[in-house]
């Protein structure tokens, strides 16, 4: 689970919350799942949204709808905050 921590809420896996932009960022605004050997983003119905930049593409997709696959290298937004993902 990636998003905020909040007291109602409870913590979550990957907080957000420190970082700049974090004011964009749900409680529960996404989730990092794996699937064998293939990670996967999906948007738990976040307010600003989650999407991908595929490696090698000059833009974001539109916002998630479903999940999606990732591959290392892969650029990820929660709202505005970007980050990268990165597979060992």
């Amino acid at each position: 689970m990636v998003g905020r921590f909040d007291a109602s809420s409870g913590p979550v896996d990957i907080d957000l919350s420190s970082l700049p932009g974090a004011e964009h960022i749900s409680r529960h605004h996404a989730e990092l799942y794996r699937e064998g050997s293939q990670w996967f983003v999906r948007d738990l119905g976040s307010t600003n949204g989650v999407f991908v930049r595929k490696g090698g593409q000059s833009a974001f997709s539109p916002r998630l709808q479903e999940p999606t696959a990732l591959s290392d290298g892969d650029e990820l937004a929660f709202g505005n905050l970007m980050l990268t993902f990165h597979q060992d």
